[in-house]
């Protein structure tokens, strides 16, 4: 399917007030942007109908740098125009002394062959400053929308702002978080009822399903599904996609919705519950890697690369039905 060009429709919204008897986290000095004109249109970049995922990459390791380097070759074998980054993205604490090191030297190729990298904040990205800093460097609002092509559209979350407190998250300041986080759920409603894309892309931090780590804290994640799910359903959106844990899984379909966890860029640990799954997943790795996705005729076709360009897994997201209520199905090679 040919697209005919990228236009990104971004939403900005007002900083959250400060409420009087709060402490409010003095600001954190940032380098300048290194994407100043991120949301400017281009037409027909190359691969402008392929875009790549990363999670939690920020780590600083060879295992970062080697993710980076096979992201690089692939996009010079068959470029790509994007790149989702799914948050935690300069561990520990989102220091902003570490953005250059972490955030732009081991993609600096693909910065300077014109790639668009568009982030997330994770929890360990909003520990300081509650991540305005981070924010200010890559050049985007907390969170946003775009699209890529005519046919698939991307809304990127701030996941944090809905569990305040959570993982040393927004101690200083909760209110500032529960703001955020009515505006965000406002404006995501809105934007995703508004949107007439074939494809609807939602990604931030926190994933709705998991097997890794972070399931056996059954009450969070039951909480964030309970205030997001409902609304990604109910306006047909095609795939959720995640990080915060450190490996590869994708679930069955659940309510009309794609769930993919890619948190393996630059960490990895444990999968839980390997035998017995607390909901319906079809795959999951402990490997270090990165995903790629194509709008093809047949559908988005996504493929799971690891850190030596050895292809882990790889399949079809075909969209909802024009015509009938069939939620979106998934072919697997």
């Amino acid at each position: 399917m040919q697209l005919s060009h990228l236009t990104p429709s971004v939403a900005f919204f007002p900083p959250a007030p400060v409420f009087q008897g709060q402490k409010a986290t003095p600001p954190q000095k940032a380098p300048p942007p290194i994407q100043p004109d991120l949301f400017a249109p281009r037409h027909n970049p190359p691969g402008h109908n392929r875009f790549a995922v990363i999670g939690d990459p920020g780590s600083g390791t060879t295992h970062q740098w080697k993710i980076a380097e096979q992201m690089t070759r692939l996009h010079r074998q068959n470029p790509f125009a994007s790149v989702l980054v799914l948050g935690d993205n300069v561990y520990e604490d989102g220091e902003p002394h570490l953005f250059k090191e972490r955030i732009y030297k081991p993609y600096e190729p693909l910065f300077k062959e014109g790639v668009r990298f568009y982030p997330v904040l994770g929890n360990h990205d909003v520990r300081q400053g509650h991540g305005d800093a981070q924010l200010t460097y890559w050049g985007t609002p907390r969170y946003y929308n775009f699209k890529l092509g005519e046919s698939v559209e991307c809304f990127a979350l701030d996941t944090t702002v809905f569990l305040p407190q959570y993982d040393k998250c927004y101690q200083d300041n909760p209110f500032f978080a529960k703001k955020v986080a009515e505006m965000q759920t406002q404006w995501l409603k809105s934007a995703l009822s508004n949107s007439q894309a074939k494809y609807k892309v939602v990604f931030g931090h926190y994933p709705l399903y998991t097997s890794g780590k972070h399931s056996t804290d059954g009450t969070t994640l039951l909480k964030l599904r309970e205030m997001l799910e409902p609304i990604l359903a109910e306006n047909g959106v095609s795939l959720y996609l995640a990080g915060h844990d450190h490996h590869y899984e994708r679930s069955q379909v659940i309510r009309g919705i794609q769930h993919f966890v890619s948190g393996a860029a630059g960490r990895i640990r444990e999968i839980f519950h390997k035998d017995t799954p607390t909901y319906p997943r079809d795959k999951a790795l402990q490997k270090f890697h990165f995903m790629v996705f194509e709008e093809t005729p047949e559908g988005l076709r996504f493929e799971v690369r690891s850190r030596r360009g050895k292809v882990l897994d790889k399949g079809t997201v075909q969209p909802p039905s024009a015509t009938t209520a069939v939620p979106p199905q998934v072919r697997f090679a």
